[in-house]
C-alpha cells in the first residue's frame, strides 16, 4: 500500500441514498469520476433503471434494493442521505448507527424547511423527528446541508423551496410571475454535487450546517429570463402568490457557506436556464401539487411593468418621551414649500433655541459662571507676591531651553523607536522618513547641548550631562545605520526582482552593490549596538520613557544584525547559485508536514527549478509516484520503513528517513538521478507550514482554474480537499493544483508592492532559521557557509560560548524527531509538548529524564485524521545510556526499543500510537556519557534542536543541581526552587540554557 494520501482509485466506496431532484445521480457521477466506489439505492419505487442506465456499465457503481441490504465494507468511507418525500427514519438512523460505528463521514442533504405549504406538513414533522436523531449522534461526523432556490433537468416542481415551480407551466404555454418582486438565488441542479463534496471533505465541517443557493437576483428578472428563452414567444403570464412557497434562506446564511467552502456557481445562468426551459418543454406530462391562484383579469403579454418605489421621503419617527404621549406627527403639505420659507423657518428655529440658552445661562448659579474678560485670575498685590512672580520668570527663563531640549530628546527617541518598528514590518519607507526626522531633530540638540553646555553641567550636574552626550551620539549613529540598511534593503529587492524577472542578465554588478550596502549597514549596526551595551545607564533614563524605548530597541538590533550577518555571507555564494556562470538545478521537496517525515514532512510532490545567468527560467512541478513508478531495481529500505510502513522497497517519497538534511537531501538527489536520470546541483526543503508563513506576507493567491481562493487560515483544508478526491492512477489533480498555486504565489510575489518583497525577504530568513526552509547543494565550499549560516538542516553539534569564563564546560544535546507512519495526516491535529529535566547529583553524574505529551485533537479516525502512528527518535549524547521509556506508565520491552549512532549521537527508537481525542504521554530516562568534573569552576550548556515541520512546541527545561555547585550565571534561566532552575519557553527554533557555576565545599 503506499504511503500517501488516500483514497487511490476504486479502494475508497460510498452510499448514496435517495436521489432528490436527481441528485443522488449527479453526486454518484462525480464520485465515480473521482476514483470513488458508489452503492446506490433509492426510496422511490418507481425509479426507473434507463435513469442511470450510463452509470450501471461502470463496474464500481452498483444499486441495492434497500437500506437493509447494504453491506458494512471496511472500504465504506462516505455516506451522502438525501432526504426526498419518501425519506424514513428508521432508514436514516440505520445509516447513522453504520457512520458511528465505523467513523464514517456522513452528508445529510435536504430541502429548505418549509413553512407555509400545507402539502409539506408531513414532510416538516419528519424533518422535526430528524432533528431529534441527529442529535443522538453528538460524535458522529455528520454534517447537514440544506439546498434552496434549485432549478434545472429533474428538479421537482411539487418541492416549494426550489425555483422550478416557475418552469412547470411552460408545457402549457404559460409562465408564472410572483404577486412581488422578491430576492432569488438561482442554483443550477449540476453546480449542487460539488458544493456538497467541499463540505464532506472539509475537516472543519463536522457537524456544521451549511445553506446553498445561488447568487442573488430579483425573482421577476428571474421569470423574464424564463419567458425570454422560449423559442415561440407566446406565453401567458400566470401569478403565483409568494406566501404559497417556503421563503428564501437569509443572505447571510448562503454567504457563509459559500465563503466556508471556497466554493460558488459555476454553471452560466443563461445557459443553465436554456437547459432548464427545454427539459421542461419536453416533459408536459409533469404535474405540479401546487395549485397558483389567479388575478383577474388574466395578464398576457407584454409584460407588466413594475410600480417604480416613490421617491419621496418617509416622515422620520418622533423618539418616544417620557411622562407624555409623544404629539400628533403634522399633516403633510400638499405642496412643498418654496426654498426662502424652509430657510426661514430653519432660521426661526436657530433664533428659538438661542433664546433658551441665554436664559438657561442667566439662571446659572454664580460659582459657574464665566469670568468676565477684563477680570485677572492672579494679581499680586503685596511685596512678597511681586518677588515669587519675578523669581518664576527667572526661573522659567533659565530653564525653558533645558525643557525644549529634554522635548527634543524625547522626540529623537521615539523617533528611533518608530524607525525600529517600520523596519521590524519591512515598511522601508517611513523608516528612511523616520530616520530623517531624527537627523534633523539631532541637528538642533546638538546646537542646544553645546550653548548650555556650562549651565547644563552647573544645574544638572556632569552625570547628567555627559548621558545626555552619549543619547545624542547614540541617536546619530542609529539614525545613520537605519538610513545604511534602507539602501541595503532597496539593492536586495533589485536582487530578487531579476531572479523571478525570468530575463537572464549579468546580475553580478547588482549582487556587489548589494553587498557593499549591506556591509557597511552590518558594521553600523554593530557600533549601534556596542555603544549601547557599553553604555546602559542610558537603559534606566526615565524622562519620556526613553531608557523603555530605548530597551525595546537594542532588543530588536541582535536579530537585525543577525539577518545582515547571514546576508553579508549570503551574497559571497549567492553568484553562484543563481548561475551566473552555468546553469543550476535544483530538486524542491514539497513535504506535507501534516504528515510529519524526519525533515519536515512526507514528500508528494517535488519541482525542479532552473536559475541561468541570475534569473529563475522555469520551475516543474510533478507527482512523486510519477518518478518513484519508473524505478528501475531494487532499493532496501531502513528497517523502520520496512516494519511499520510496510514498504518493501525504498523510494524517493521516503528520502527523507534522516533528520540530518544533508544525507537526506544528497539521497533524494540520487533517487531522482535513478529515476528519471535527471542530476540536480542542490536541493531545498521547504514544508506546507512555510508556504503558510509566505501567505500571510502576499495575502490570498487566487487560482481561477480551480474557482479557490487560497489564503494562509484555509491552506490546509484547501490542499486535502485537492488530493483527496479524484485520486486515482494517471490523474494529475495533485501535481496540477500545487503547481497552479506555486506559479500563483511567484506572480502575486512580482506584482506586489515594494513593502511585500522587504517582508517577504525578512519572512524566508526568519523560516530558515527555525529549520522551516533547508538547504543541501553538491559543492563544499558553499556548503561551508550555509552550515555558518545556519541554513543547512545538518543535526548540530553543541559547542560552548565564547563569552564563558569557567574554565571547563559539560556540553548536552536534545533533539526529538517524529514521524508519522499511520499514512493520514494528522498531525495537523497534533500539539506537542516537551519536557526535560536533568539531575545533576553530588558526583557530577547526570541523568535526564524527557517528557514527550502528544495531544490528537482529530475528531475521529476518518482520513485525513485518525490515530497518530509515531515512530519517536531522541537524539541524544553520543555515550548516553537507556534506563527505560515508558508510555502511558507502561515501560516498554527492549525488543520494541532501537539504540543506534548516528550523526554523532545516539539515538532511541520506539514507536507509539496516540488515538483520535486522547492524549499520550511518553517519559524517556537516561544517563548522559561523562559526569561534571569535580574541584573547579564549570558551566553547562545544553543545545536543544528543533525538527523541521513542527510548530512552536512548548519546551520546559528543568536543571536540578546539587547543594556543592552554586549558580553564578544562568543566562535566561530563573531559580524555581531551591536547587532548581528553569526555563520555559517554545521551540520556534532552536533553543540553548547556559548555567555557570562555583563550587562550593
Amino acid at each position: 500500500m503506499p504511503n500517501s494520501a488516500q483514497p487511490i482509485g476504486y479502494s475508497t466506496a460510498a452510499i448514496v441514498g435517495g436521489n432528490l431532484h436527481g441528485l443522488g445521480l449527479h453526486l454518484s457521477r462525480q464520485l465515480l469520476d473521482g476514483g470513488v466506489a458508489v452503492s446506490f439505492f433509492s426510496h422511490s419505487a418507481d425509479l426507473e433503471p434507463t435513469l442511470y442506465s450510463n452509470l450501471s456499465t461502470n463496474p464500481h457503481f452498483s444499486t441495492v434494493a434497500s437500506v437493509e441490504l447494504l453491506v458494512d465494507s471496511a472500504d465504506l468511507a462516505y455516506i451522502f442521505y438525501f432526504l426526498d418525500p419518501h425519506h424514513t427514519l428508521p432508514t436514516l438512523k440505520r445509516l447513522l448507527d453504520i457512520a458511528s460505528r465505523s467513523s464514517i463521514k456522513f452528508t445529510l442533504i435536504a430541502p429548505t424547511p418549509p413553512i407555509h405549504h400545507t402539502t409539506f406538513v408531513t414532510a416538516k414533522s419528519i424533518r422535526s423527528g430528524t432533528d431529534l436523531l441527529l442529535s443522538q449522534y453528538v460524535h458522529t461526523n455528520y454534517r447537514l446541508i440544506y439546498l434552496s432556490h434549485l432549478f434545472g433537468p429533474g428538479v421537482d416542481v411539487s418541492d416549494p423551496s426550489q425555483l422550478s415551480v416557475f418552469y412547470s407551466k411552460l408545457a402549457h404555454g404559460k409562465y408564472l410571475i410572483p404577486n412581488e418582486p422578491d430576492q432569488a438565488y438561482p442554483l443550477f441542479v449540476a453546480d449542487a454535487p460539488e458544493a456538497i463534496l467541499k463540505a464532506t471533505f472539509l475537516p472543519s465541517s463536522k457537524q456544521k450546517t451549511h445553506t446553498l443557493a445561488g447568487i442573488p437576483t430579483n425573482l421577476m428578472d428571474f421569470c423574464y429570463q424564463i419567458r425570454s428563452s422560449v423559442p415561440a414567444n407566446t406565453l401567458q403570464a400566470k401569478t403565483i402568490r409568494l406566501d404559497k412557497l417556503t421563503p428564501p434562506p437569509q443572505l447571510e446564511d448562503v454567504t457563509l457557506a459559500q465563503r466556508e467552502l471556497n466554493w460558488r456557481p459555476k454553471t452560466i445562468f443563461e445557459q443553465a436556464n436554456a437547459e432548464t426551459v427545454h427539459w421542461f418543454l419536453n416533459h408536459p406530462e409533469l404535474k405540479s401539487d401546487l395549485t397558483f391562484p389567479i388575478k383577474k383579469p388574466n395578464l398576457s403579454l407584454p409584460a407588466p411593468q413594475l410600480p417604480r418605489p416613490s421617491l419621496e421621503p418617509k416622515p422620520e419617527l418622533e423618539p418616544k418621551r417620557h411622562l407624555a404621549p409623544p404629539p400628533p406627527p403634522p399633516p403633510p403639505p400638499t405642496t412643498p414649500q418654496p426654498l426662502d420659507t424652509r430657510l426661514a423657518t430653519v432660521i426661526q428655529a436657530l433664533e428659538h433655541r438661542a433664546q433658551e440658552l441665554q436664559q438657561k445661562a442667566s439662571s446659572t448659579p454664580k460659582q459657574f459662571r464665566h469670568h468676565h474678560p477684563g477680570r485677572h485670575f492672579f494679581k499680586p498685590k503685596s511685596r512678597l507676591g511681586k518677588i515669587l512672580a519675578c523669581s518664576f520668570a527667572v526661573f522659567f527663563i533659565l530653564t525653558s531651553p533645558f525643557l525644549v531640549l529634554a522635548l527634543n530628546l524625547g522626540y529623537v527617541v521615539r523617533q528611533l523607536q518608530d524607525t525600529q518598528e517600520h523596519l521590524q514590518s519591512a515598511d522601508v519607507d517611513q523608516a528612511a522618513v523616520s530616520a530623517q526626522n531624527t537627523r534633523r531633530a539631532l541637528a538642533l540638540a546638538r546646537g542646544q547641548l553645546k550653548f548650555y553646555q556650562p549651565v547644563s553641567s552647573l544645574i544638572l550636574g556632569q552625570y547628567a550631562t555627559s548621558n545626555l552626550n552619549q543619547l545624542v551620539d547614540f541617536a546619530d549613529q542609529a539614525s545613520t545605520a537605519v538610513i545604511d540598511s534602507t539602501k541595503a534593503l532597496d539593492s536586495t529587492t533589485k536582487i530578487v526582482q531579476h531572479a523571478l524577472s525570468g530575463q537572464p542578465g549579468n546580475i553580478k554588478p547588482v549582487i556587489a552593490t548589494a553587498q557593499v550596502a549591506i556591509t557597511a549597514s552590518y558594521h553600523q549596526i554593530s557600533l549601534v549596538e556596542a555603544t549601547l551595551k557599553n553604555s546602559p545607564e542610558l537603559l534606566t533614563l526615565t524622562p519620556f520613557q526613553i531608557g523603555e524605548h530605548l530597551t525595546k530597541v537594542q532588543d530588536y538590533l541582535a536579530n537585525y544584525r543577525n539577518y545582515l550577518d547571514q546576508s553579508r555571507e549570503l551574497m559571497d555564494i549567492l553568484p553562484v547559485l543563481l548561475g551566473t556562470d552555468s546553469k543550476k538545478t535544483y530538486l524542491i521537496l514539497l513535504q506535507n508536514n501534516a504528515e510529519l517525515r524526519p525533515t519536515g514532512g512526507f514528500i508528494g510532490s517535488y519541482a525542479l527549478a532552473t536559475f541561468d545567468q541570475g534569473a529563475l527560467l522555469d520551475i516543474q512541478v510533478e507527482d512523486v509516484y510519477t518518478a518513484d513508478g519508473q524505478l528501475k531495481g531494487h532499493v532496501e529500505p531502513p528497517a523502520p520503513i520496512k516494519r511499520y510502513l510496510g514498504e518493501a522497497g525504498w523510494f524517493l517519497r521516503d528520502s527523507n528517513w534522516d533528520p540530518n538534511f544533508s544525507i537526506s537531501a544528497a539521497r533524494a538527489a540520487w533517487f531522482l538521478d535513478k529515476e528519471l536520470g535527471q542530476k540536480v546541483d542542490g536541493v531545498i526543503g521547504v514544508n506546507l507550514y512555510a508556504i503558510q508563513k509566505l501567505l500571510e506576507v502576499t495575502g490570498p493567491v487566487n487560482l481561477p482554474d480551480y474557482d479557490e481562493t487560497i489564503t494562509a487560515q484555509n491552506l490546509f483544508d484547501r490542499a486535502q480537499y485537492q488530493v483527496e478526491i479524484n485520486q486515482f492512477p494517471g490523474s494529475t489533480q495533485k501535481k496540477d493544483f500545487i503547481g497552479t498555486l506555486t506559479n500563483s504565489l511567484i506572480t502575486t510575489l512580482i506584482n506586489s508592492p515594494q513593502q511585500t518583497w522587504f517582508q517577504t525577504s525578512f519572512k524566508l530568513a526568519q523560516l530558515a532559521n527555525q529549520n522551516q526552509l533547508t538547504f543541501w547543494v553538491d559543492d563544499q565550499e558553499i556548503m561551508r557557509t550555509l552550515e555558518d549560516i545556519g541554513w543547512s538542516g545538518e543535526l548540530l553539534g553543541s559547542t560552548c560560548p565564547a563569552t564563558l569564563k569557567s574554565p571547563t564546560c559539560y556540553l548536552d544535546y536534545l533533539a526529538v524527531v517524529d514521524a508519522n507512519v499511520g499514512v493520514n495526516k494528522v498531525n495537523y491535529f497534533i500539539t506537542r509538548e516537551l519536557t526535560y529535566h536533568p539531575i545533576i547529583s553530588s558526583s557530577g553524574a547526570i541523568t535526564a529524564n524527557l517528557t514527550i505529551k502528544l495531544t490528537n485533537s482529530s475528531p475521529d479516525a476518518t482520513w485525513p485524521g485518525g490515530t497518530y502512528h509515531n515512530y519517536t527518535r531522541v537524539y541524544a549524547p553520543a555515550g548516553s545510556s537507556l534506563q527505560e521509556i515508558t508510555v502511558g506508565g507502561i515501560r516498554l520491552p527492549d525488543t520494541d526499543i532501537t539504540t543506534n549512532i548516528e550523526s554523532g549521537k545516539t539515538v532511541f527508537g520506539f514507536i507509539n500510537l496516540t488515538p483520535p481525542l486522547q492524549t499520550s504521554t511518553i517519559e524517556v530516562k537516561y544517563r548522559l556519557p561523562k559526569a561534571i568534573l569535580p574541584g573547579s569552576p564549570t558551566a553547562y550548556h545544553l543545545l536543544v534542536q528543533k525538527q523541521p515541520g513542527t510548530r512552536a512546541d512548548p519546551l520546559l527545561i528543568s536543571l536540578t543541581h546539587p547543594t556543592n555547585l552554586t549558580p553564578v550565571t544562568k543566562d535566561q534561566a530563573v531559580l524555581t526552587g531551591k536547587q532548581r532552575l528553569s526555563l520555559n519557553t517554545h521551540l520556534e527554533q532552536n533553543q540553548t540554557m547556559t548555567v555557570e557555576f562555583a563550587r562550593t565545599l
